[in-house]
């Protein structure tokens, strides 16, 4: 996952309700980035979505590594932005998880955890900063919407870790297979008397 976090006062160049395996998100994008996302109950609709914004779309979707700028139009907080930089370094692949005490420990916060649960909740970008990763007490009771969301993404989540991991055990099960085959070793093979 390669995010940038930056403040930008450029003005929205649009937005977009695209649909997804787990419901339609909302988007808005500036020149520099996205802007903003959430889950929505609206209707997908037909306008133009840049190609960048595209392949990051896609790439969340299909478990790939995402390429992003997330804008802001007021300067984070030094607290949240170590909080979000944090889930940036520490939970890169999909299907990774950790506690609010594990991003305090990590940034070496004063803040408590009640402050770390704050900034995810005030996460302008759920769908690309991945703070669904962080899983609280809340998170796991899904008594809200949120939760809810944050569940059936960690849950989508693991399910393609554990596709593509099911592919490449199979994968290296045929690659044996053909090298056994067709480039036999020198032990296996019988010499002609």
């Amino acid at each position: 996952m390669t995010l940038s976090i930056e403040h930008c006062l450029l003005a929205p160049s649009g937005s977009v309700v695209l649909s997804s395996p787990l419901g339609n998100w909302w988007m808005e994008w500036c020149d520099r980035g996205v802007l903003a996302t959430c889950a929505t109950t609206a209707r997908e609709n037909n306008h133009f979505v840049p190609d960048w914004l595209s392949d990051a779309w896609n790439a969340v979707w299909n478990g790939e590594d995402v390429h992003l700028t997330l804008c802001t139009p007021r300067p984070l907080s030094p607290f949240f932005s170590r909080v979000y930089g944090a889930i940036i370094r520490l939970l890169p692949e999909p299907g990774a998880t950790a506690t609010p005490q594990e991003i305090v420990q990590s940034c070496g916060l004063s803040g408590s955890v009640s402050s770390v649960v704050k900034a995810l909740r005030q996460n302008p970008w759920p769908l690309f900063l991945p703070c669904h990763r962080v899983v609280t007490p809340s998170s796991q009771a899904q008594s809200g919407p949120l939760e809810r969301i944050s569940a059936q993404l960690r849950s989508y989540e693991q399910s393609l870790r554990q596709m593509s991991s099911g592919i490449a055990d199979k994968f290296t099960s045929a690659k044996a297979w053909v090298l056994q085959s067709f480039f036999p070793s020198k032990e296996s093979e019988t010499p002609n008397e």
